[in-house]
């Protein structure tokens, strides 16, 4: 409970599943026309590392709708971040994956309401 605490992991238990259940479908899927790749392991980190960082980023912006400050949620969430966008970004640099510039967008639209409805609720 502490570690999970300390690394600050979502406590959402079926989000997980929400995760990686579609993930592992499509990597399957592409089983077929292409095979497993060092790409497909750098962006499964990439997302898992977005996924995780969630939590922090919702610590931190409830703790500043509060006039607090919560120093470890900005740099455990800033660690996470950042290292979604190296694997993400090795990933569409090395395997030309520029279409997931998109994806990424869209994620980050889709994240930033998400916070707004988490910071609404508990603020």
């Amino acid at each position: 409970m502490q570690l999970r605490r300390s690394l600050r992991l979502p406590k959402e238990h079926g989000a997980w599943a929400m995760l990686y259940v579609p993930f592992v479908l499509g990597a399957l899927a592409g089983l077929t026309t292409s095979p497993f790749s060092l790409a497909t392991i750098l962006l499964l980190l990439s997302v898992t590392l977005l996924f995780v960082a969630r939590q922090s980023l919702f610590d931190w912006l409830i703790a500043r709708g509060r006039a607090t400050r919560d120093v470890s949620a900005f740099r455990t969430m800033s660690i996470y971040a950042g290292l979604s966008a190296i694997f993400g970004g090795l990933v569409i640099w090395f395997y030309h994956r520029e279409w997931l510039v998109g994806f990424a967008a869209l994620t980050f639209l889709l994240l930033a309401f998400n916070s707004w409805q988490v910071v609404r609720q508990r603020s």
